[in-house]
């Protein structure tokens, strides 16, 4: 009997990672992203976090995650679309 084996996608991947601390070192800012499979690996979620985040004042601090979900079909036809063959 043949075997076969097939499964969606798997993990995180970051794709980029954007920190900076000021020269007071009282404020940070951030501006993230990340690829993450969902739960049942049918869809990839682009992650985006960002903002700052102030420690003397934290009124004055602002944080956002955005999420976007994609088929991992669309993904792939995206890439291959758009993608340089190597």
């Amino acid at each position: 009997m043949g075997q076969s084996e097939k499964h969606g996608a798997k993990g995180r991947m970051h794709l980029q990672k954007d920190w900076e601390e000021s020269s007071s070192t009282h404020v940070e800012s951030h501006d993230d992203f990340i690829l993450e499979a969902s739960a049942d690996g049918a869809s990839i979620v682009l992650i985006h976090k960002h903002g700052t985040q102030n420690f003397i004042n934290s009124k004055n601090t602002d944080y956002k995650e955005e999420r976007v979900i994609l088929s991992v079909q669309k993904l792939i036809q995206l890439i291959r679309e758009n993608g340089k063959k190597i």
